[in-house]
């Protein structure tokens, strides 16, 4: 007959796939957003050192895998710091219970009370990690900007603050993997990684709002003050196609690229241009949102055919 300890022992193993498919699930709506752009980004960073340098082979191949296991290792914990911080709040649940039944809080999965718990201890393994694989300043700092979003409700406080931060959570995702990829970069208006940085933040300033015109209706239900719902469907979704098209072309040139390596950007711009003003539906913006998250990753590769 087994003893308590050992029936807890047994338990474990069980518990063990079951925690980390709930963790899983507080970043899965990210990994097309964050993850994969990043783990470009950071391609781009070891090609040419941080943006310093034109693209080229690294003479020794030995410690790359190892270094994108750092960077994924370093995204996937602060993801898990943002999406935990923003998805326990009540108004993210009800969000959720409308636009993303299955994710773990309004699924059931976890209670607000556990996801606080848990982020007791994510936070300061996150700053931890972030000294022992060089991103410290950048961890820092974009837990910050978590703190600002969420928990000091920057998120609906105004359509222009919600998108700054934005900018600048994605920002300070782009500083890290640099970090750890390249040495923390020498941060200034002359510098070529910073430039690179904050324009990718306005391209985010200024187009991210392709996410909110399929998240209407859990928007609305939230009280969350988006462009859609403040200006107007026609507002946003021109906006949106004027910015696209502006950025396609802008990025590429400010590597100073030949006019064929404009096509990527141009054609996945003009793309959701056109889909977001013709087809509008749910289920195209959903697209169009999907294509936003291919278009930022090209862009990131942009660099490597300089």
């Amino acid at each position: 007959m087994e003893t308590k300890n050992e029936q807890q022992a047994n338990e474990i193993p069980s518990k063990t796939p079951n925690f980390l498919y709930t963790l899983f699930l507080f970043i899965r709506s990210d990994i097309k957003t964050i993850i994969i752009p990043q783990l470009l980004f950071a391609l781009s960073s070891c090609v040419t050192s941080g943006f310093t340098t034109s693209a080229s082979l690294p003479t020794s191949w030995h410690h790359i895998p190892f270094l994108f296991l750092k960077v994924l290792a370093w995204l996937c914990t602060l993801m898990l710091v943002e999406n935990i911080t923003n998805q326990r709040l009540p108004g993210s649940i009800l969000e959720d219970s409308l636009n993303k039944p299955w994710r773990p809080l309004p699924s059931g999965r976890i209670t607000p009370e556990a996801a606080q718990h848990n982020l007791l201890l994510l936070v300061p393994a996150a700053v931890i990690l972030g000294i022992v694989v060089g991103a410290y300043k950048e961890t820092t700092g974009l837990i910050v900007f978590i703190w600002m979003y969420d928990d000091l409700d920057g998120a609906n406080q105004g359509i222009w603050l919600r998108n700054a931060l934005q900018a600048c959570g994605i920002m300070g995702f782009s500083a890290g993997v640099t970090a750890i990829t390249a040495g923390s970069p020498a941060y200034g208006i002359t510098n070529g990684a910073t430039l690179w940085m904050c324009l990718n933040g306005l391209v985010v300033f200024t187009t991210v709002h392709a996410q909110d015109l399929p998240d209407i209706v859990g928007d609305a239900a939230r009280g969350r003050r988006t462009i859609p719902l403040l200006y107007g469907d026609g507002v946003a979704r021109f906006s949106l196609a004027v910015g696209v098209l502006v950025w396609s072309i802008a990025s590429p040139a400010f590597w100073k690229l030949s006019p064929v390596m404009f096509l990527p950007t141009v054609a996945l711009g003009a793309t959701m241009a056109l889909m977001t003003l013709l087809r509008r539906t749910e289920k195209s913006d959903k697209v169009v949102w999907k294509l936003w998250c291919l278009w930022i990753g090209t862009m990131y590769l942009l660099p490597l055919a300089g």
